[in-house]
C-alpha cells in the first residue's frame, strides 16, 4: 500500500470579496511556506478530537491570533463581521475539503465514514485577549470499535503537526486510557495533548486506545496494533476575505508554542496558595474539582468560556462539567449580555473562609 504524506495546509494569501479560495497554491512544506500576503496572522492552531462511545467524533480546529495591536484588532474584527455576515463563504471550502480528507479515510481505513455539520465562527477570548476562529464538524466513524475498545488515529496517521500547532484528543469520562503512541506532551483527565514543537507522529501514530474505565488499562487489547493506513491530506483552509498564517514571536510576555499562556506547574508537583494551603497537581484532580480550583483563582467569578479556553474542552463537553457542578450546588450561573458568567455557590464561599 502507497504511503501519502499527511499534510495540515494554512494557505496564506488575501482572498478576494466575493470568497474564491486560492486553492491552487501548493501544501506549504511542499513549497516552502507562504506564497502571498495578508492581513491577520495566526500565533497558533488547535485541532481538538472529541471521539463518542460509537466512534465518531466532534473535531474543533481553532485558529488563535493575539489582538497586541490596533492594526491586528481592526484586521480581526473586520473578519469577524464578515464571518458573521456571510459565514458559508468560508465554511464551504472547509466542508469541501474536510469531505475529501473523510473519504480518503473511508478509503485507507475500510469504514465507511462522513463529515456533517460544519460551522465557524469567529469570537475574543481573554484572558489574555485573543482572536479565534473555529470550524466544527462531525466526523462518523472517525475511531475503530472493537468491542468495547476504541481504537483512535487510523485516520490521520502520520499527521503533520507544525511547530505552533497542537492535537489534543479527548474522550467520555466512561472510558480510560490503556495505550497511547507517541507519549503525550500533556496528559489530562480525559485528553492527551501532542504539540508540534514537541512531536513528529510516524507510521502508525498517534495512536489511542481506549477501554471502559471498570475494564481496567491494563492492555490495550488483543494485539495492541492499530490498522494499517495510507495517509491522507488533512486540509484545513478557511474561505473568505483572508487565511491566516504563523508569525514568529521573540522575547517579552509571549505565548508559549501552542499560543497560550503557560501556566501549567513544570514538575507537576502540589503547590501552595497564598495562605500557605497545599493543593494538589491537576493530574489528580478530576474535571470538576479542576474548574472549582480556575474559579477559585479567577476570584471566585469567570465566564463559561474562559474555562472552554483554559482546559481546551469542547463547548459541549464544558457545558456538561458545568451543568453537573451547578446541580451539584458548587457554582451558580447568569446571563451577561451575550457571555454566560458562573460563580462560586454562597456555601463553596463560605467553605474557603
Amino acid at each position: 500500500m502507497t504511503t501519502v504524506v499527511v499534510a495540515v495546509l494554512l494557505l496564506s494569501a488575501v482572498v478576494p470579496a466575493a470568497g474564491a479560495l486560492a486553492s491552487s497554491s501548493p501544501p506549504a512544506q511542499f513549497d516552502g511556506g507562504a506564497v502571498h500576503q495578508q492581513s491577520v496572522e495566526t500565533d497558533s492552531v488547535r485541532l481538538i478530537v472529541s471521539v463518542d462511545e460509537n466512534g465518531s467524533a466532534t473535531w474543533s480546529v481553532q485558529y488563535w491570533t493575539r489582538l497586541d495591536d490596533e492594526n491586528t484588532s481592526d484586521a480581526f474584527e473586520s473578519l469577524q463581521s464578515d464571518i458573521r455576515s456571510n459565514p458559508s463563504n468560508f465554511s464551504d471550502s472547509f466542508a469541501s475539503r474536510m469531505r475529501s480528507t473523510v473519504t480518503a479515510a473511508e478509503n485507507a481505513t475500510g469504514r465507511e465514514m462522513s463529515a456533517s455539520d460544519f460551522s465557524v465562527r469567529a469570537e475574543t477570548r481573554t484572558p489574555p485577549e485573543y482572536g479565534v476562529i473555529v470550524y466544527t464538524f462531525q466526523w462518523e466513524n472517525f475511531a475503530a470499535v472493537d468491542g468495547d475498545t476504541l481504537r483512535v488515529g487510523d485516520a490521520i496517521e502520520g499527521l503533520f503537526l507544525d511547530q505552533r500547532t497542537r492535537l489534543v484528543i479527548e474522550w467520555p469520562s466512561s472510558y480510560a486510557l490503556a495505550d497511547v503512541a507517541p507519549d503525550p506532551d500533556e496528559r489530562r483527565d480525559g485528553a492527551v495533548v501532542w504539540r508540534g514543537s514537541e512531536t513528529s507522529f510516524v507510521s502508525g501514530e498517534p495512536s489511542v486506545v481506549l477501554q471502559p474505565a471498570s475494564a481496567g488499562t491494563d492492555s490495550p487489547g488483543a494485539d495492541g496494533s492499530i490498522l494499517p493506513l495510507v495517509g491522507v491530506g488533512l486540509l484545513l483552509v478557511g474561505a473568505g476575505v483572508v487565511a491566516w498564517r504563523y508569525r514568529d514571536r521573540f522575547g517579552g510576555s509571549t505565548p508559549d508554542s501552542t499560543g497560550g499562556e503557560d501556566t501549567s506547574d513544570t514538575d507537576g508537583a502540589a503547590t501552595a496558595d497564598a495562605g500557605g494551603t497545599s493543593t494538589p497537581p491537576d493530574d489528580l484532580l478530576s474535571n470538576e474539582e479542576r474548574v472549582i480550583q480556575f474559579v477559585r483563582e479567577q476570584g471566585g467569578r469567570v465566564k463559561q468560556q474562559e474555562i472552554v479556553e483554559a482546559f481546551d474542552w469542547t463547548e459541549a463537553r464544558t457545558s456538561q462539567i458545568v451543568r453537573d457542578l451547578r446541580e451539584q450546588g458548587d457554582l451558580e450561573g447568569f446571563r451577561l449580555g451575550r457571555e454566560n458568567v458562573l460563580k462560586l455557590s454562597e456555601t463553596d464561599d463560605e467553605s474557603e473562609d
